[in-house]
């Protein structure tokens, strides 16, 4: 497997449907080829959208389900939005009904925690939970309690969900910025500099521990000589 994280990898290489997720698949750029499934779009409201200039805004993430070319279920977070008003707009609209496959690329993430749900709360939208009531509207990227609204049955699933890096499929969708991990190629480089920095610190203080005994050997020569050198009286 490649060690940068960066490098797009099909999905179906690092993982399968039913495995469990790893911890060495987070934020990995992995590719699949997916049907989008109509009318599964959902909502999960209380997300950070990361700026720029590291700060973040609050919104919403709009998450549907797809079927890979093995038949299995792969969540994609397909974009954020700012207002509930839009995240509204984006899933009633249900304008991803393409029955045809097509590839998406993104960061692979590991299901959330269930959060339970409470409209009106902090950060939550009432507007949204009124509309559509508790079954399109999470607080979290809870994989089972997501596929459990699609879907009554046991059916096939990946354990991670897909951060799709393009705005996903509608325009009023900004692409999901979130903060990943360094690379491990970058970790291993910084590894390799703290290895060869302790190594010359190894190698001064052997050097430093030789010129003392060295210094104290001379000294203590030193000394000799001027004892055999002295005339008995």
């Amino acid at each position: 497997a490649p060690k940068d994280i960066d490098v797009i990898t099909p999905l179906t290489d690092i993982t399968a449907h039913g495995e469990p997720f790893k911890t060495n698949q987070g934020d990995r750029r992995v590719s699949a080829t997916v049907q989008n499934q109509p009318g599964s779009c959902m909502v999960i409201q209380n997300r950070r959208q990361l700026n720029d200039d590291g700060s973040t805004t609050n919104g919403y993430w709009i998450v549907s389900d797809s079927l890979d070319s093995l038949g299995a279920h792969v969540l994609l977070a397909q974009g954020f939005v700012r207002e509930a008003a839009t995240a509204r707009m984006v899933c009633d609209s249900d304008i991803h009904t393409s029955k045809s496959f097509g590839m998406v690329v993104g960061r692979y993430e590991p299901t959330e925690e269930i959060q339970a749900q409470v409209a009106g709360g902090e950060g939550t939208s009432e507007e949204l939970v009124k509309t559509w009531g508790q079954n399109r509207v999470f607080d979290s990227v809870a994989i089972p309690q997501l596929i459990n609204v699609l879907s009554k049955k046991p059916i096939a699933v990946y354990s991670g969900f897909i951060v799709l890096q393009s705005s996903g499929f509608s325009a009023l969708l900004e692409p999901i910025k979130i903060g990943v991990q360094k690379d491990t190629s970058q970790l291993n480089l910084l590894s390799a500099f703290y290895f060869v920095e302790w190594m010359l610190f190894a190698g001064f203080a052997v050097f430093l521990w030789f010129r003392l005994v060295q210094d104290e050997r001379d000294r203590l020569a030193e000394l000799e000589g001027e004892t055999v050198a002295k005339p008995k009286g």
